[in-house]
């Protein structure tokens, strides 16, 4: 079995537009207190997660601590080849209307992974390397992608 994230090769956009200095700033504030030698994610004050941070500081999060949907799909679209913008638009929609128990209470830690995992799931064929071990990898994911403690 080959990993799911080998099995489907990401292109990124000619367009791309990484974080500018200063909001690379503000995202490297949010792990000022993470200690990569422990398990732990000691988000800085007033978040409950790394992850809350980092979207908050790229403007996908707001302070009452939802997800912008609009916004951080308009910039996965930018990032990513248009190849992948129908898999980024179905695993939103899908990761986006469900509710995680995980270890920030916002949720946005298992959005990430729910996405990660079903833009691989809904990888365009073109990119999609199509080898016995992929096939069984993708075979299990698609019947365990939807189990929320993997999300954890």
């Amino acid at each position: 079995m080959k990993s799911l994230w080998k099995c489907c090769k990401t292109v990124q956009s000619s367009k791309a537009t990484h974080p500018t200095s200063e909001q690379m700033v503000e995202i490297k504030s949010c792990y000022s207190n993470w200690n990569h030698s422990v398990e732990t994610n000691a988000a800085p004050e007033g978040f409950d997660c790394v992850e809350e941070c980092v979207y908050s500081k790229l403007g996908f999060m707001g302070t009452d601590k939802t997800i912008n949907k609009e916004k951080l799909l308009q910039f996965q679209k930018e990032e990513t080849h248009e190849d992948f913008h129908e898999a980024i638009t179905k695993s939103m929609d899908m990761c986006m209307g469900k509710t995680f128990t995980t270890k920030c209470p916002s949720g946005i830690d298992a959005v990430i992974k729910c996405e990660a995992i079903q833009i691989y799931l809904n990888c365009p064929a073109k990119h999609w390397d199509n080898g016995d071990d992929c096939q069984e990898t993708k075979k299990l994911m698609e019947k365990c992608a939807d189990v929320t403690s993997m999300y954890n």
